[in-house]
């Protein structure tokens, strides 16, 4: 948590029994504490122990209560300042608000959970993860454990973790091995390291490192083994042959058991001279230490999943990274990983986690993966917040821009078309342009007040709206302006009376509800109140125009009269006309009159009444049947069910439309709408089984009758609120199961037992069938509902709309209707023909989905939804029939036999019927299923909506389609399949009880299906236009059926009103635009009219009689239904052969695209070749020919458009050229082969042929020109290719073209031109000037060239072998081979040899075979391009085996296959991680060997490049172990101990052999390793040693060449004067460096050091006097050091006198170990020192001593260096008594009695206090009595003090352990601990400390520990101990925790004890503690050695006594427990971790 800025008191908290503060005083405690709350906060970040500082509340004391900005809550303790951070619990009556300036957040009671501030999150870069790349998979010398795959002559292949590496053969063994198979074999199981993996990813891995000899182990080297035993503080391993030991201290495990696998490091290994062996330890802590060495805390590591573990009942993973591994809590992970690693996924993964850093006591470091997942997500964040701010200001640029581009192309009151985009509650969002949307407020979307936009609009819907201008960055829009006033004029100026006649009411007397609107009063729904039968009565004051239900002011003098929520009687009057005008509505109303009477609520009382109305059992039984069987049959489909809802909202609309809006919340099935709200009528109809409403009105469909409970079929409950009804119908109202409470409570019999016991008589059977609510026709028992239920808040069932009703369902229920709905809503036509409904909106959860309907002026309709993404909108015309009457003349002319009758009925009223007659009009029967409404019908109206897109054309249904749509509406549609119609057709059919299709044998629709019939064609007429292509379609191509019995009568009205239309109305558009009928038609169904040309067609036939128009689709006309003339081809044909005259004129007069139309008619409609052949009908330049004619001719070649090039070249060698393409029709006809082309081409030029070539009379062939030209000559051979079957072959025979000699020669015999062709080439070579690009295919190519024209050719030619060859190109072996066989000498080899070079391995295997034997001289120095050199490096890199080219070669008599011996000895280590290897020359070692070797060397000699040269010698490195032996007997030296090597004895470079064998190959050390007196060899002996050193960069300090070597190069120095003779390096080493800068650089690199080392920089600028700022750099061995040689080498006069110097000397002296020590400066002291005078000290003298002198200033002193003075400085000291001369010197600047007081108190000087009493107190008038009494207490005090402070410091003892003898009781041990802690805070105000230091917890204990950590003043974390040591006459006690702080982590000690005889804090330092050991007594309680309470007590335990080096142990004052008695082992093991090998050690 970041640190809290701001902070609010919301309240107190106190226990009971405190009295609380007055307010006042706690306001004021408040403003006090906050700031102090607020500091305590923000320490909390840095307090590691918050969990246990904070505890809980302290009881009876008043407790401040906060909340921070982040909303946690914080208490506060009044008394000890302290912030509590818990779980808080506290009453309601203990909390005390704040003053109410504060806000209250909380509720009293509540439980406040209140979290410590976590630790800082470790924050990371998510970029440092490219830094833990997955490729980095491997560490260096990390082990693996593999299976050897291969192994084969250089090494072993080992696979691994899905990975394969090589381990080369010199990485499997110490020592030469033959074959890798002497070490491994396949299939083994081996442990190796990975060296090196190469970018490749190539692993080179190694095995030898792990079989190292055990005297070769050395610190940090890996190993691998296994555990063999188990011991209490350590394990045993077994590693290869040796055994080694694994403390617990350094494994990463306690819980291995025997043969686990161990991989760890070496740690010691030394020689046990006791016991003579090797003691070896090893660690896996190491793996820790080094990685926290190379990484820092919040590196990104590559971690692999190894497995999942648990651990004390916590998850862990364990993972590792090379050899090191880890424990990593599973809640460390992501997220992700954990569900992963929890399924057993990620194991063997590499995954990234972030190193946290490394526990100091246990070592082990730790990792975490959360860090990155933080990180990544506040990328994230940061990544979305910049994209959104980038977007942002992206966004707000395009707007501008969008603003500027829109409003630059429109003008101020400009109509847009835009499309709604977004719904808001202040209002819409629209699109104008693909890139813009803008605003657009709700008030500006109608001139009418809007409440909500989705009432006026929906998402998708396009609007159109007036642009107004920009202003503030916004497009101005509205739709007001364009929005017709609902309200005509003429209603303004109405009366009273006639205003409410508008209405249909003819009073003013209303009753109504009082409201209240602010201050105002209205009466709302109003009802009619008049006398009984009235039809008035309950009609309700609504707008007629907008259906909104009227409200009515109350003057405000009527106020008295009324109260708000009660129903009064009341007379409405008109507002005035000036405020109906300005309020925008003439329906304004007011009650101006006192004749007002409180009435009962009138829509209460009628439902109340309502309910009742049922009182008959047998009625109701059979009533409840009836309904259950309606409304289960008659509308089962729930989309009838909302086709009835819907109908009944249309029903009911206002004169400005309905809006209708449906939703399903989880419990009810909802519908709202703005309808005309109920009127009592409409409720009467509501609650009765068969009265409707709709024969109140012509226009409606039907409403509210029993139609309307059909709704109840799926609910149980359906409630209503319209206007001031509100009721609900619930089947589950528990009265209906109560026969006898229903009915006595309908009958009113409550309270009348006789009427009740009559009842129960007279309906006996009743009461004894009685089901309950099945006999209850509940759908007619309205319950009175004041108000809705709270399952319907936030829905759209609301008591301001007109009409709610809710039905409620269950959820499978509702999900049904929810799949109807959008079923329904997905196919918007069905609002085409709702005569009110203007939209329906459907709301699904957030989501509203909504259909609109549009009808524009032109009697279209549009219907816009934003359901169906791909077609929102759709559009159709609307044609309607006009009025056709109904009556007994339009039935007899439709021969429909039914006639319509007045009859009487039985209650005596007239009314309309329809009755059944004969053929001759008797009367048959009456017709009673017919709906009143349609046989009271005066006309009806059949309408049909056809499908239009948005540019008006039409697109007819598709009526043949099997999943084609009902097209039969009854206002809304039916699911009518038997009739299929290409448009829908709407009018009032009688229906089947379902209202899904028409009934068939209701003559009544035989009546509607014939006008339906003709009505059709009159549509179509209507619509009939040019630009109309698909109005044809609109009609049936074939009449109904009639032969279906069930439709029978239907299909044969329509088809006969159909038919007559068809054949009387001009419906068809003729090709002249005019309207015709079909009688006026002829149709051309042969396609010549279309294909050709009506002109032809017409010609043809000349009848009068015309085609349809050609750009409507007329193909219906076809059927045999219209009647209509029609051609046909043959028809066609047979009038063409009887008038070919007029066929040719047409042609003669016609163009050539018309001609070639008749071509392909005729083609097409396979016409008699002959008679097509016939007619002239091809232009040739002749004029019009047939195609006889040219099909006949020899001269003339059909040519295709792409090749007309060639024409002319054609016509030049005697040829005509006519263009026919593929895609003329004549190409059918006018046909030629390719040959055919190429035998005329041929023949023309054979005949030029034969006039080109003749012989002159000397025999010479003479040539003429060609006829054409070289061009001429190119196309031809262009066409020629072209022609399909005449190949290359064929055109290349052709000596068209000249050679260089300009002979004609065929282009396959001649290469292409080339200036720097040989001469020779002239007879196959193209002259330049024909040499062009296109006939280069056809010429001899360059590849082909060598072989056709020089190979095959060069016998003629004349070549020779390396002359021909230097001519081919084609790298062919085959040429190489004959020439090397050719071949007869090396010399001869040597023209070929580079050609070798680059041929293949065949070539070059028989170029060697074929060369000589050859010698080498050793005079000569063969260069890399003779012969030799390459021939020895071809035989290098093309044999296996190089040395068996060896015999061809002869070097000093013999061949190098005859030499065995190498000239160098190979000498390989291990130093440090690597291994080394370094070659020394045979023969440095043994001369004898100088003529018997041969090396690289020689080669390198021979050979001015020699690389690779080595592999032609089988030599061998003469064995070490050999050399060792024959270099021992060379030089007579010994075997075994060798301590010092002889002067003058061998060379330099066999010293260092014999050095390193012996160290490295034998493991001897010390006497066995001779040292050297280098200083007594030959400059040349140390030359070579150091010339060897040098060349191969051996490390002098650690190689096994230079064991004794170090001392001459390691801290010395170059010569320099301020250097002694013992520092320098030998002149010998001196002079070698200054050959050659190199030198010098290597004796830097290996520790010599010089002039600018800083040693000696600073003898320099302390000879200088120069100041020194690098002081704190040198070590104090320098230091001294440099003292010496100054004091001693130099000479320098002392003390030093300069600034400098003496600054320098005195920053000395105060280093700690510098040979600086202080000695008094008694000569200046004395000097300037005068005795005391004053007469007190003249009397005091007489009898004491001793002297004093006054000296001003500090007492003077030396610094000295080895008892040389050489600096001064002025102590701190005021006084010095020089024993000598018994003088005490003071300070003359201090306080005499001051300071001589001081003086007294010291034991060693002889003047003590008697002294300063007589000589400072005694007749002393200034100083009082209690001042002296004041200093004699002081004085004891101090005497005190320093007997103390002896103790403590000489004669301590110290305690270890939990427990102690002190006498203090647990309390007081506590008080004095904290006591101590303040006393340090008050001391260190600049330290940080933890918090609660230096305080009490609830329990009184202390709530920080001795062992604490705290900030210095420099911000740096510092560990310290804080004791408390008052009583100094008990011993001082530390425990183990705090002893280990001290020691081992270096915390300071502090000490809260008397100092100069106060109390106050002393640091002791931890040297004072251990200095003197011998006096130290340690002792402990076993209890804290427990190992089950404390594992990792005993090994901290051990080492911390690697402190001491003697410890008693006093066990006989504790109980030994069973557990501890492994401490006394510890008191013979000094060092754990120098262990054995052998088990009886441990």
């Amino acid at each position: 948590m970041n640190p809290i800025h701001e902070i609010r008191l919301i309240g107190y908290y106190s226990s009971e029994n405190v009295k609380l503060n007055p307010e006042n005083e706690r306001m004021a405690e408040a403003a006090e504490l906050a700031p102090l709350l607020q500091k305590s906060l923000v320490s909390l970040e840095e307090n590691v122990r918050i969990q246990e500082s904070f505890l809980s509340v302290l009881r009876g004391n008043t407790v401040f209560i906060f909340k921070t900005r982040d909303g946690e809550l914080i208490a506060y303790h009044t008394t000890t300042k302290r912030v509590r951070f818990t779980n808080v619990r506290y009453a309601k009556d203990a909390i005390t608000p704040a003053d109410s300036i504060y806000k209250k957040w909380f509720v009293p009671g509540e439980e406040m959970s209140i979290k410590p501030i976590p630790k800082p999150e470790l924050k990371i870069e998510i970029s440092d993860l490219s830094n833990a790349s997955s490729d980095e998979w491997w560490v260096k010398n990390e082990v693996i454990t593999g299976i050897v795959h291969h192994v084969t002559n250089f090494g072993a292949f080992v696979d691994f973790d899905d990975r394969t590496g090589l381990i080369h053969i010199s990485n499997l063994a110490w020592d030469k091995i033959e074959h890798p198979g002497d070490v491994l074999r396949h299939g083994d199981e081996i442990n190796a390291v990975i060296l090196e993996v190469d970018s490749d990813q190539r692993i080179q891995l190694g095995y030898k490192q792990l079989h190292k000899k055990h005297s070769y182990l050395r610190t940090g080297d890996v190993v691998v083994g296994h555990v063999i035993q188990v011991w209490n503080n350590a394990y045993l391993i077994q590693v290869n042959d040796i055994k080694a030991v694994l403390p617990f201290s350094e494994a990463i495990s306690k819980d291995l058991s025997e043969s686990d696998m161990v991989i760890a490091t070496v740690s010691n290994n030394e020689w046990n001279s006791e016991k003579y062996r090797r003691d070896i330890s090893i660690s896996q802590r190491s793996f820790h230490d080094e990685f926290a060495k190379l990484h820092n805390v919040g590196d990104i590591i590559n971690l692999r999943i190894l497995d999942t573990v648990s651990k004390n009942g916590k998850s862990y993973v364990l993972v590792k990274h090379g050899n090191l591994r880890a424990l990593v809590p599973l809640k460390h992970l992501s997220k992700c990983y954990k569900d992963k690693i929890s399924n057993g996924e990620s194991i063997n993964e590499f995954i990234p986690f972030v190193y946290i850093g490394q526990n100091e006591t246990s070592r082990l470091v730790s990792f975490d993966m959360r860090p990155i997942e933080r990180a990544e997500k506040e990328l994230e964040q940061q990544r979305v917040q910049e994209e959104k701010k980038v977007e942002k200001m992206a966004f707000v640029k395009r707007r501008r821009e969008c603003i500027e581009s829109i409003a630059s192309k429109l003008d101020k009151g400009t109509i847009l078309e835009v499309v709604v985009e977004e719904i808001t509650k202040a209002g819409i969002f629209v699109k104008i342009t693909d890139d813009y949307s803008e605003f657009i407020a709700k008030e500006e979307l109608s001139i009418n007040k809007v409440l909500h936009g989705e009432d006026e609009v929906f998402v998708g819907e396009p609007i159109s709206v007036v642009y107004y201008g920009t202003e503030n960055d916004r497009i101005i829009l509205s739709r007001k302006d364009i929005c017709e006033s609902k309200y005509s004029e003429d209603l303004y100026v109405k009366s009273l009376e006639d205003l409410l006649l508008t209405m249909g009411i003819t009073t003013n007397k209303f009753v109504g509800k009082v409201i209240k609107i602010n201050d105002a009063y209205f009466m709302s729904d109003l009802m009619v109140v008049s006398e009984i039968g009235n039809s008035d009565n309950g009609k309700l004051l609504v707008d007629p125009i907008t259906g909104l239900r009227i409200i009515a002011y109350v003057n405000n003098r009527l106020h008295n009269l009324v109260i708000e929520g009660r129903y009064y009687t009341v007379q409405l009057n008109l507002s005035f006309y000036d405020y109906r005008k300005k309020n925008g509505t003439p329906y304004l109303f007011s009650v101006d009159t006192p004749d007002i009477v409180e009435v009962c609520n009138p829509y209460e009382r009628i439902v109340s009444h309502s309910f009742k109305k049922q009182t008959s059992p047998s009625s109701n039984s059979s009533l409840a049947n009836l309904l259950d069987t309606v409304g289960q049959g008659l509308y089962s489909s729930k989309r009838r069910m909302f086709f009835e809802l819907l109908q009944n909202a249309d029903d009911c609309a206002s004169e400005s439309g309905t809006q209708v809006k449906f939703e399903l919340s989880n419990t009810h099935f909802i519908l709202a709408h703005n309808g005309m709200p109920f009127s009592k009528q409409d409720f009467d109809s509501i609650i009765s089984a068969a009265k409707s409403t709709k024969s109140a009105s012509k226009k409606k469909t039907g409403y509210k009758g029993i139609g309307f409970k059909s709704v109840f079929t799926n609910s149980t409950e359906v409630t209503i609120f319209s206007g001031g009804f509100k009721f609900t119908f619930d089947k589950s109202f528990p009265l209906y199961n109560d026969f006898r409470g229903f009915y006595f409570f309908v009958n009113d019999y409550k309270d009348e037992p006789l009427k009740q016991q009559q009842f129960l008589e007279q309906f006996e059977l009743e009461y004894r069938d009685f089901h309950g609510v099945k006999d209850i026709p509940w759908q007619l028992l309205p319950i009175w509902s004041e108000s809705r239920s709270r399952e319907l808040d936030n829905t759209i069932f609301s008591p301001s709309s007109n009409v709610s009703i809710a039905l409620r369902m269950d959820r499978k229920m509702l999900e049904e209707y929810h799949q109807a709905l959008m079923e329904i809503l997905q196919h918007p036509k069905f609002m085409l023909f709702m005569r009110s409904t203007t939209r329906i909106q459907y709301k699904d959860g957030k989501r509203y989905s909504s259909v609109k309907k549009i009808i524009d002026n032109k009697a279209n309709v549009t219907l816009l939804n934003n359901v169906i993404e791909d077609n929102p909108r759709e559009t159709f015309h609307i044609e309607k029939s006009g009025p056709i009457l109904v009556n007994n003349d339009t039935f007899a002319s439709a021969r429909i036999l039914i006639k319509r009758i007045i009859k009487t009925n039985s209650a005596g009223l007239e009314e309309t019927v329809l009755v059944h007659i004969d053929e001759q009009g008797k009367i048959q029967s009456e017709i009673n299923d017919i709906p009143d409404r349609l046989a009271s019908a005066d006309s009806i109206e059949i309408s049909f909506a056809i499908k239009i897109d948005e540019g008006g054309v039409i697109h007819p249904i598709d009526a043949t389609s099997n999943n084609l749509d009902s097209c039969f509406y009854s206002y809304l549609p039916m699911n009518e399949q038997r009739f299929k119609l290409p448009l829908y057709v709407n009018a009032d059919f009688d229906l089947h009880s379902d209202r899904e299709g028409v009934k068939s044998d209701s003559p009544w629709n035989e009546f509607l299906f014939y006008h339906m019939g003709r009505q059709l064609v009159h549509a179509v007429c209507n619509v009939a236009s040019a630009s109309q292509k698909n109005y044809l379609n609109l009609l049936l191509a074939n009449p109904f059926d009639e032969a279906n019995q069930e439709t029978e009568k239907l299909s044969r009205a329509f088809n006969r009103g159909y038919e007559e239309s068809l054949l009387n109305i001009p419906f068809v558009i003729n090709d002249l635009g005019t309207k015709v009928t079909t009688q006026e038609l002829i149709i051309d169904k042969s396609g010549i009219t279309e294909d050709v040309s009506s002109e032809l067609f017409y010609a043809l036939y000349n009848n009068g009689k015309r085609q349809p128009l050609g750009s409507i689709d007329a193909s219906i006309l076809s059927n045999a239904i219209f009647g209509i003339h029609q051609v046909d081809v043959e028809s066609v044909m047979e009038a063409m052969a009887e008038n070919l005259t007029i066929v040719q004129d047409w042609i003669n007069s016609t163009n050539s695209d018309a001609q070639n139309a008749l071509l392909i008619w005729l083609k097409e409609n396979d016409v008699n070749e002959d008679f097509v052949k016939q007619l002239r009908i091809v232009n040739a330049e002749e004029g019009l020919v047939s195609i006889e004619q040219l099909q006949s001719s020899n001269n003339y070649v059909f040519l295709r458009s792409s090749v007309s090039y060639i024409e002319k070249t054609l016509n030049a060698i005697g040829l005509k050229a006519l263009i026919i393409d593929e895609d003329n029709i004549l190409s059918i006809y006018l046909q030629q082969s390719a040959q055919e082309v190429f035998e005329l081409i041929s023949q023309k030029l054979s005949i030029i042929a034969e006039n080109i070539l003749s012989i002159t009379n000397d025999g010479h062939i003479k040539v003429f020109d060609y006829p054409i030209s070289v061009n001429d000559k190119l196309l031809l051979v262009k066409y020629l290719d072209g022609l399909s079957k005449i190949g290359d072959k064929s055109i290349g025979a052709f000596p068209l073209f000249n050679n260089v000699k300009s002979i004609p020669t065929p282009l396959a015999s001649m290469v292409s031109y080339r200036e720097s062709a040989p001469s020779f080439l002239a007879d196959y070579m193209i002259s330049a000037e024909e040499n062009v690009a296109e006939i280069q295919k056809y010429l001899i190519s360059s590849n082909d060239e060598f072989d056709r024209v020089i190979w095959a050719n060069r016998n003629i030619l004349g070549l020779t072998p390396s002359e021909l060859l230097s001519y081919n190109t084609t790298d062919s072996e085959v040429y190489l081979i004959t020439l090397i066989n050719e071949a007869q000498s090396n010399t001869d080899l040597n023209k070929l040899i580079d050609n070798v070079f680059e041929a293949s391995e065949k070539v070059k295997s028989k170029f060697i075979d074929r060369i000589s034997t050859f010698s080498l001289n050793d005079d000569i120095v063969y260069e890399e391009d003779s012969f030799e050199s390459k021939a020895i490096n071809l035989a290098i890199a093309v044999l296996p085996d190089p040395s068996d080219f060896a015999t061809k070669i002869i070097y000093r008599g013999k061949t190098f296959l005859e030499y065995s011996i190498d000239e160098d000895i190979i000498c390989r280590y291990t130093n440090g991680d690597s291994e080394k290897s370094v070659r020394i020359p045979l023969v440095k070692l043994l001369p004898a060997y100088a003529n018997n070797t041969i090396g690289i060397h020689d080669l390198r000699r021979l050979f001015k490049v020699s690389t690779g040269f080595d592999k032609l010698l089988k030599t061998h490195a003469k064995p070490l172990n050999e050399v060792f032996v024959e270099v021992n007997k060379l030089l007579s030296l010994p075997d075994r101990e060798f301590p010092i090597w002889p002067n003058s004895k061998g060379n330099g470079i066999q010293y260092l052999f014999i050095c390193f064998y012996r160290r490295y190959h034998k493991g001897w050390n010390n006497r066995y390793i001779p040292d050297i007196n280098l200083g007594m060899q030959s400059d040349e002996f140390i030359f070579e040693i150091l010339d060897f050193l040098c060349k191969n960069n051996i490390t002098v300090n650690s190689s096994p060449f230079t064991y004794h070597l170090n001392k001459f190069f390691k801290g010395l120095y170059f010569n320099d004067v301020m250097i002694s003779k013992v520092e320098s390096i030998l002149p010998a080493i001196e002079v070698w460096a200054n050959l050659d800068e190199r030198n010098h650089k290597y004796l830097r690199e290996v520790g010599v050091k010089d002039k600018n080392a800083k040693e000696i920089q600073f003898r320099q600028k302390i000879v200088e006097n120069q100041k020194i700022d690098f002081i704190d750099e040198l070590s104090t061995t320098d230091i001294n050091r440099g003292l010496s040689f100054l004091c001693n080498d130099l000479n320098l006069v002392f003390p030093l006198t300069g600034d400098n110097q003496i600054e320098t000397v005195r920053l000395l002296f105060q280093k700690s170990g510098v040979n600086l020590n202080k000695s008094i400066n008694i000569q200046k002291l004395s000097s300037l020192s005068h005795e005391c005078d004053i007469s007190e000290y003249h009397a005091w003298t007489v009898n004491h001593y001793p002297h004093i002198y006054i000296y001003d200033g500090n007492m003077p002193y030396y610094l000295d260096f080895n008892n040389l003075h050489i600096g001064h400085i002025n102590s701190n000291k005021d006084f010095y008594y020089d024993a000598s001369s018994k003088k005490l010197y003071i300070n003359g600047k201090e306080e005499f009695s001051a300071l001589l007081f001081t003086v007294a108190r010291q034991s060693n000087i002889p003047f003590d206090m008697d002294d300063y009493r007589i000589l400072c107190m005694e007749g002393k008038v200034s100083i009082s009595k209690d001042e002296i009494a004041a200093k004699n207490e002081e004085i004891e005090s101090l005497k005190s003090r320093v007997e103390e402070l002896e103790r403590l410091l000489n004669g301590r003892k110290v305690h270890i352990g939990g427990t102690s003898s002190s006498g203090l009781s647990k309390k007081d041990q506590y008080a004095a601990l904290i006591e101590a802690q303040q006393a340090l805070k008050s001391k260190r105000p600049d330290w940080s400390f933890p918090i609660g230091f230096g305080e009490r917890n609830d329990d009184g204990t202390p709530s920080c520990f001795t062992v604490e950590t705290v900030q210095n003043e420099e911000g740096n974390n510092m560990g310290i101990v804080i004791k408390s040591y008052k009583k100094t006459d008990e011993r001082f006690h530390i425990n183990p925790e705090e002893w280990e702080a001290v020691v081992k982590r270096r915390a300071k000690l502090l000490v809260y004890t008397y100092f100069e005889g106060e109390l106050d804090i002393v640091e002791i330092p931890k040297d004072e503690l251990v200095r003197k050991q011998s006096s130290i007594q340690i002792s402990f309680d076993t209890s804290n050695l427990d190992e089950e309470k404390y594992p990792d007590k005993i090994s901290e335990f051990a080492s911390i006594l690697r402190y001491f080096r003697q410890i008693t142990f006093d066990f006989n004052q504790f109980h030994i427990s069973k557990d501890a008695v492994k401490v006394k082992d510890i008191s013979s093991k000094l060092n754990l971790t120098i262990t054995s090998a052998e088990d009886e050690d441990i």
